[in-house]
């Protein structure tokens, strides 16, 4: 526990012991929520593996979405008024891939083409309505029924920005009544080697009800989205 403060209910766990990362840690906050008797908690997972083709913690990262509603739901009591709503909430990660960081962002302008191409399992057919893949591009994307659980097969997406000099872009994903908002906000750069590339993704979202789960259909296909797209972009070359 490298942080623990009470004042600001804000924490920083190192996680040791797994050799494929060289770090591992989990940063946490946790402020009065919207209504009386609520929390929220976000939190940032940061890492950095060791080998390139190395995945995502997701052994670690898949119990952590659940891990304060499942702790408020062992303290409430008849007396406690202890609750926790999923949302607002964030998720984040970090994750190296092979793929130049130029070639690979300007990629994301072809999305509406790529996806449906390398996750056709996933994503049957996307397409552009409005603009080229850039800054305020409206789209649509088909999801699997077998990946879209209890949300919608079909989403609408706007790119709220674009910006070319900082590799970085929002996507407001629309389509799921469950959520108030859902927005993909990523950011790539250099790697720490030649011909590598550093992915950072947040997505911040707010459920309409307390006792609605994260949209893990959606967030469950990023981690490896910018590492497909990688191997995609060599095969093609």
């Amino acid at each position: 526990m490298e942080v623990f403060d009470e004042a600001t209910c804000t924490y920083i766990i190192d996680v040791q012991g797994d050799s494929r990362y060289t770090h591992v840690k989990i940063n946490g906050k946790l402020s009065p929520g919207p209504n009386s008797g609520t929390t929220l908690f976000k939190w940032f997972a940061d890492y950095s593996p060791v080998n390139e083709d190395t995945p995502p913690p997701e052994h670690l990262l898949a119990v952590i979405p659940h891990m304060f509603q499942d702790l408020a739901d062992h303290l409430q009591g008849p007396s406690s008024g202890i609750s926790m709503p999923t949302g607002p909430e964030s998720q984040a990660l970090s994750q190296l891939v092979k793929g130049d960081p130029d070639a690979l962002f300007l990629a994301i302008k072809n999305f509406n083409e790529l996806l449906p191409q390398m996750k056709p399992h996933i994503f049957p057919h996307a397409e552009h309505h409005e603009g080229d893949g850039g800054e305020g591009t409206v789209s649509t994307y088909g999801l699997h029924e077998s990946y879209a659980g209890e949300g919608p097969v079909q989403y609408k997406t706007v790119m709220e920005v674009f910006d070319e000099a900082a590799r970085s872009y929002i996507i407001d994903v629309q389509g799921d009544a469950r959520y108030k908002y859902c927005k993909i906000n990523g950011k790539l750069s250099p790697g720490p080697s030649e011909g590598t590339t550093l992915f950072k993704w947040f997505a911040d979202y707010a459920a309409v009800e307390d006792d609605t789960p994260p949209p893990e259909h959606l967030l469950s296909v990023i981690p490896q989205m910018f590492q497909d797209l990688a191997d995609h972009l060599r095969l093609k070359i």
